[in-house]
């Protein structure tokens, strides 16, 4: 057994013994919370308690606590997300129109990587393609066309943000290099990706600026800059909505969440699921056959959300990749924004939390054999899909994933598309690619190659 395996085995089963523990890094003192009853008691039952973002958290990424995912829990975090969620559900969210958009970015992707049939390839970036490209299409009013040195350039950006070293990223947290020091250590800095991709939202929304017209709203970019007018023509006086979390810094950093989180966790659980199909090709056989059932052998036929109940093991097995692979394992990170009490221990306002959502997703008590990939186990005994308590991948509370059900759907129709279109499978002579995942602040696969058949 390697080293680093021997490691993880040791952590793990320390997890298990403990379902609450702290530990001090520098003059930094954590809570880590591990199993489902212990995170659903600070999510959930404290939410609001255990709702704010460590300090360095927020300085690290540059954001100053704007955006959402960085953002104090206060009452204009509130507005923003509640502005977000409406701008998703106007721009395509609650119809068919956001669906009819990714499908026809899988239909783009599978086109491109027809091209690359019979090749060796990874399929890191051609997924990053895809799933970025619908998020641009909301946020920026239309999508990139695959080759753009611009587009290449954002995503080199985000896998600099989510590929680097999780003790670099834990290290800022805590506080534990001084900050003369860090200014001359280049290697520390999380912010400078950032800042590249929110150079270039500034002109994006300078030109959103110049072309603006309230009558004809494109995207999320001129939902916003409405609400700016709204607020400056005093709509919302007495109405109780803040003016001041409408401004153009808080809109490029809301840009950048979506860019990012839009972006990075779709493709890194639809690379999983690529490695997982290619490490065991009877599962990718029995999705294949369930989609031929349902689709036929049109090559251009695409499954939709509302055929998720007649693609059962489809489903499951997209659930089981998030389980036994989840891209974010520690969450993100919280703090106590007041005095509170989590597991009868005493938690001063300021406490750092962590939470283990791997440790939610490999409870033996609720997952048998937690390190076996087993699609069935996400269907109960009639064959329809069930809903486990012990899983998470979209966390949970008042600060989950805001993004969830736009995840969803890129999820179920970039997996069925290419499924359907395509096989896929290891590279003749070569080492079988491995499930062992690199630690970033997401927990992505190790770099691999794969081939590429035409089915249809």
């Amino acid at each position: 057994m390697r080293k680093e395996r021997k490691a993880q085995f040791k952590f793990n089963r320390c997890l298990k013994l403990f379902c609450f523990f702290n530990f001090q890094i520098g003059p930094s003192y954590f809570v880590i919370l591990n199993g489902i009853d212990g995170i659903r008691e600070a999510l959930v039952e404290r939410g609001d308690d255990c709702a704010g973002r460590p300090e360095m958290f927020i300085k690290s990424f540059g954001a100053g606590g704007k955006g959402i995912i960085t953002h104090s829990f206060d009452s204009d975090l509130q507005e923003q997300k509640k502005f977000a969620l409406r701008s998703l559900k106007c721009f395509g969210l609650e119809g068919a129109s956001m669906e009819a958009r990714i499908k026809r970015e899988s239909i783009s992707l599978a086109e491109l990587l027809l091209e690359k049939a019979g090749e060796a390839i990874g399929m890191a970036r051609y997924l990053q393609l895809g799933t970025s490209n619908v998020i641009c299409s909301v946020t920026f009013g239309e999508r990139f066309d695959y080759n753009s040195g611009q587009f290449q350039f954002l995503l080199d950006q985000l896998d600099e943000q989510f590929y680097t070293n999780p003790f670099k990223y834990l290290l800022q947290i805590a506080r534990i290099i001084p900050k003369p020091l860090r200014k001359r250590m280049s290697w520390m800095d999380l912010a400078s990706p950032a800042e590249k991709v929110l150079g270039y939202l500034s002109k994006v929304i300078e030109e959103h600026h110049t072309k603006f017209n309230p009558d004809c709203l494109l995207d999320i970019i001129d939902a916003f800059l409405l609400k700016q007018e709204q607020h400056k023509a005093g709509y919302f006086e007495n109405r109780g909505e803040s003016a001041k979390s409408f401004n153009n810094e808080q809109l490029k950093y809301l840009l950048l969440d979506f860019f990012l989180a839009g972006t990075e966790t779709t493709a890194t659980t639809l690379n999983w699921a690529l490695l997982f199909m290619i490490r065991f090709p009877r599962v990718q056989d029995k999705v294949q056959e369930e989609l031929d059932m349902l689709l036929g052998k049109d090559p251009n036929a695409v499954a939709s959300m509302s055929d998720r109940r007649s693609l059962p093991y489809t489903s499951a097995t997209l659930l089981e990749i998030q389980r036994i692979r989840p891209v974010a394992p520690m969450g993100t990170p919280h703090s106590t924004i007041r005095d509170t009490c989590l597991h009868g221990y005493e938690l001063p306002k300021g406490t750092p939390i962590i939470t283990n959502l791997w440790s939610v997703h490999h409870d033996e008590k609720y997952w048998p054999n937690p390190e076996e990939f087993v699609p069935s186990r996400m269907l109960d005994e009639d064959g329809i899909i069930i809903r486990p308590y012990s899983f998470l991948p979209f966390a949970i509370g008042p600060r989950a994933c805001l993004g969830e059900q736009l995840a969803k759907l890129e999820l179920f129709i970039f997996f069925t598309t290419l499924m359907h279109r395509f096989s896929f499978s290891s590279l003749q002579g070569q080492p079988m690619p491995s499930l062992e995942p690199h630690l970033g602040i997401s927990m992505t696969p190790k770099p691999y190659k794969l081939c590429i058949t035409q089915r249809l």
